[in-house]
Formats: structure tokens, sequence, C-alpha cells
């Protein structure tokens, strides 16, 4: 199991702002890439995860994922937050 764990909500069913605040009280640190897109560190299976964010009546458009993050597993052109959030979170 990865923690690091990648989250696709749907924004217009879900709130992200209450997602996002979840977010702070179960995972180490997480990264808003765009709206609907984040990055998690988080220390739990992605179920777990799941179970915790997502609200039991509104369980429609989200995906939650362990993401694997080994040499040469990712590679891209993006702001360099996202790069420096990746080295500070991709440890054991």
């Amino acid at each position: 199991m990865s923690k690091l764990k990648i989250i696709y909500f749907d924004s217009s069913a879900i709130d992200s702002i209450s997602l996002e605040n979840r977010l702070r009280s179960v995972c180490v640190s997480f990264y808003v890439i765009k709206e609907g897109l984040i990055l998690a560190n988080c220390n739990k299976s992605a179920q777990e995860l799941f179970n915790e964010l997502v609200p039991d009546n509104n369980r429609a458009n989200v995906f939650v994922g362990d993401l694997d993050l080994s040499e040469k597993s990712y590679w891209g052109y993006m702001n360099t937050d996202l790069w420096k959030w990746l080295n500070e979170n991709k440890k054991p």
C-alpha cells in the first residue's frame, strides 16, 4: 500500500472546502492539482480514506487510489510546487 493517494471527485456534487478540511484532519499533507483532483499523503488504505472523506449520502463520482512513485513511474511538466511536494512526501 502506498501512502500517496490520488483523489478525484465531482466538485459540482461535493463541496471542495469540506473535503479539504476532512483531508487536513486525516492526512499528513495534500496537494490540490485543480478543483476535483488532489494528491494526498495519508497512512490509510484507499478504502479507509474514502470512507472517512466521503459522506454516506453522496458517494457517487469519487475515486481514491494508491499512487506509485517509484523511480521513473511518473513524468510531466507541472508547477514546481507539485514536484517539491512529491519529493517531500514520497519518502516512506
